[in-house]
């Protein structure tokens, strides 16, 4: 299967081939879903330790 390589610009740059045994697999509807949802979900900011109040 040859696969075209596109850059920032959306124009076709290149074409790489890859070996069909590698996408050549059964459509896995809730493995899609999974890292559908994984992709969606926000990543959570992690929380600051509250400051310390200045020296007086």
């Amino acid at each position: 299967m040859e696969l075209k390589l596109i850059d920032a610009n959306g124009q076709v740059s290149g074409s790489v081939n890859a070996s069909d045994a590698l996408f050549a697999r059964e459509y896995n509807e809730a493995l899609v879903h999974q890292l559908v949802t994984a992709y969606l979900v926000p990543t959570p900011v992690p929380a600051t330790a509250p400051r310390k109040p200045a020296p007086k």
